[in-house]
């Protein structure tokens, strides 16, 4: 590919989502479950500065304009993964790369909210870890940042090697490992042979990985150890405790430095992110400080987000952590709203959507997260078929309300949670429709 082309475009922003597209941007129309020559005049309409694509289908252009930069190639995918390839090598900052089972969007985004303290930091966007997704956002680098934050995901054993010898991080964390994408994976021990590809490739700086990896690394990077600090959440975190306004206190220790931290985010799977953060921190020699008062650090939505109610009289309060789902995660929201129920005597209910990709666990893995959560809530399930389950969320949501409305308790706690799949971001939206009619 030409350098010179390269170097021109370094500092131009590019979509290959014709719906995205900003005035000024360039469209790259890539193949995938449609063909996005179909759309270039979509991005020419939102105002596309410039089009990447095949000669053979530039008829697809209908009206021309003068002041387009047109940019022909064969392979449309290969000229995006090759540019992206050239900014990496342009960015000569810090690149951090982090990947686990859960809490992965949430650290991406708690380390770019610390750093931007310092200075100008980059992250990828939503969930763009895949190749495509890092292609992009390499692609859409500014070089002028100081830290460049990427998340990165699999599905399958070498996704991660691929993904890191890509990027070639300075720095490398694991946040947590536990039982997801089973069908692939088989176990746990898969899972962690798969995420432990994060140490693949290039030397780096140092890693941040949990304790309970450590015996692996001993076996299968050895020499790697030298450079990767192993954090324990149980062992930093001296003190925890939500106060009266639902602010969690946090008191920790990272090496030789103890700080207390005011934070709004209820679960205690952030603690594990907390914790990275510190250490990042510390190993960056960058003033701790700034974590006495992290109220302004929200997670990312639909990952434990608090939603306030008033229906029948009763104080609603929904925790939206319909995003996604795994036994690691379910296991979180359940340890908050034990708490919770325990704390402010509140009545606990809990939404238990499927979760999608166990394979031959899942039945097994099903029965375990039921048998939890039904020891302090009550349960409705939805499109799990190893129970008597919804698949109509306009039922559930009429039964959630007679269960509201007969409950004694004033003050009601409901917990959404299941795979991506079962979108069950909409029942919150239809309790929001509710109140709306209800106060009208």
């Amino acid at each position: 590919m030409d350098n010179k082309l390269f170097y021109r475009l370094k500092d131009k922003k590019f979509e290959f989502n014709s719906q995205q597209i900003k005035k000024g941007s360039y469209f790259i129309a890539l193949k995938g479950k449609r063909d996005g020559h179909l759309f270039i005049n979509d991005a020419l309409k939102r105002g596309a500065k410039g089009l990447i694509i095949n000669k053979k289908k530039s008829h697809y252009i209908q009206k021309r304009k003068k002041d387009i930069d047109l940019i022909y190639t064969k392979d449309t995918f290969r000229f995006f993964k090759n540019f992206a390839l050239f900014k990496r090598k342009l960015y000569k900052n810090i690149k951090i790369a982090l990947t686990g089972s859960v809490g992965k969007t949430t650290t991406k985004d708690f380390l770019f909210y610390l750093l931007s303290k310092f200075d100008l930091s980059y992250k990828n966007i939503e969930s763009y870890n895949n190749i495509l997704g890092l292609i992009y956002t390499l692609s859409n680098l500014d070089l002028k940042s100081k830290f460049y934050i990427q998340e990165l995901g699999t599905n399958n054993f070498g996704e991660i090697k691929e993904l890191t010898n890509f990027l070639k991080p300075n720095i490398r964390i694991i946040t947590k490992i536990g039982e997801a994408h089973l069908e692939t994976f088989k176990n746990k021990e898969g899972v962690i042979k798969a995420k432990l590809e994060i140490l693949e490739g290039n030397s780096f700086d140092f890693a941040i990985l949990p304790e309970d990896l450590k015996e692996y690394i001993k076996n299968f990077y050895p020499s790697k150890l030298p450079k990767i600090y192993f954090f324990n959440e149980d062992k930093a975190i001296l003190e925890d405790f939500l106060d009266k306004n639902f602010n969690r206190i946090t008191k920790i220790k990272i090496f030789d430095k103890t700080i207390t931290v005011k934070s709004k985010i209820l679960g205690k799977g952030f603690l594990t992110t907390l914790v990275i953060g510190a250490y990042l921190l510390y190993l960056l020699n960058l003033d701790l400080n700034i974590l006495e008062d992290i109220t302004t650090f929200s997670p990312p939505p639909h990952r434990l987000n608090l939603k306030n109610y008033f229906i029948f009289g009763k104080k609603i309060l929904i925790i939206d952590d319909t995003y996604n789902a795994n036994p690691t995660s379910f296991e979180n929201l359940a340890s908050l709203l034990k708490d919770l129920k325990e704390k402010y005597n509140a009545y606990i209910i809990t939404v238990f959507g499927k979760m999608e990709e166990l394979g031959e666990n899942s039945k097994k893995e099903h029965i375990k997260v039921n048998n939890l959560l039904k020891t302090f809530s009550k349960v409705f399930h939805y499109n799990i078929p190893y129970f008597n389950s919804y698949i109509d969320k306009t039922k559930l949501f009429n039964d959630l309300l007679k269960e509201i409305k007969n409950s004694t308790k004033e003050f009601i706690i409901l917990g959404i949670k299941g795979s991506r799949s079962n979108q069950l971001e909409e029942l919150i939206n239809l309790f929001k429709e509710f109140e709306k009619k209800q106060n009208f």
